[in-house]
C-alpha cells in the first residue's frame, strides 16, 4: 500500500463504494456522514490512499461527550470532580474488506488519538471514549489500554493521562 491521507470527509470521497463488512457501519459512511459534517454533530476523518484520493479506505467520527461518573470505576473517583467528565466520543471506526488486517485501524485509531491530545491543549478533556460495535472491535480497542465503562453497552475509555 502506499502512502495514507487522513483528512476531513469531502464531496468528492466516494462514500457509496464503502464496505467493511458492517451494514450499520457502511450505511453510515453513505448516508448520514456527510449531514452529521455539516450539522456541527461529529467530525468526520477518512484514510484514502495517496494513488486513489477518492477512494476510502478507513474512517473515523469525533464528537463531544460526558462520561457520566457511576461509569468510571472506583478507583478513578476519589481523584475526580464530582461532575460529569467531558470526553471525545471517537464514534465509530472502519476499514474497508480488502485492506483490513494491514494495521489501517490502529493508524486511525492513532490519528485520532493526536487529534484528541491537540484538543485538549485548548479545551478540558478527561478521556477518548468508544462504543465497540461487537467483540472484536472490543478486544481492538483494549489491545491499545481502553478500559470498560460500567454500561449497558460495549463502552470502552481511555484517560488522556493513560497516554
Amino acid at each position: 500500500m502506499s502512502v495514507l491521507i487522513i483528512e476531513r470527509l469531502k464531496a468528492d470521497h466516494n462514500k457509496s463504494a464503502f464496505s467493511c463488512g458492517n451494514a450499520a457501519l457502511n450505511n453510515y459512511i453513505r448516508r448520514q456522514a456527510k449531514q452529521d459534517e455539516t450539522r456541527n454533530v461529529a467530525r468526520v476523518y477518512v484514510a484514502t490512499n495517496q494513488d486513489t484520493p477518492n477512494e476510502i479506505i478507513g474512517f473515523y467520527t469525533l464528537s463531544n461527550l460526558a462520561i457520566d461518573l457511576s461509569t468510571l470505576p472506583l478507583h478513578l473517583l476519589k481523584k475526580l470532580p464530582k461532575h460529569p467528565l467531558p470526553a471525545v466520543l471517537l464514534g465509530r471506526l472502519a476499514v474497508v474488506d480488502n485492506h483490513q488486517g494491514e494495521g489501517v485501524g490502529a493508524l486511525l485509531l492513532a490519528d485520532a488519538i493526536k487529534r484528541v491530545l491537540e484538543v485538549s491543549q485548548h479545551v478540558g478533556v478527561y478521556a477518548v471514549v468508544v462504543d465497540a460495535i461487537d467483540d472484536q472491535a472490543a478486544r481492538f480497542y483494549q489491545h491499545f489500554g481502553f478500559k470498560k465503562l460500567a454500561t449497558d453497552h460495549n463502552r470502552w475509555f481511555l484517560p488522556l493521562s493513560a497516554l
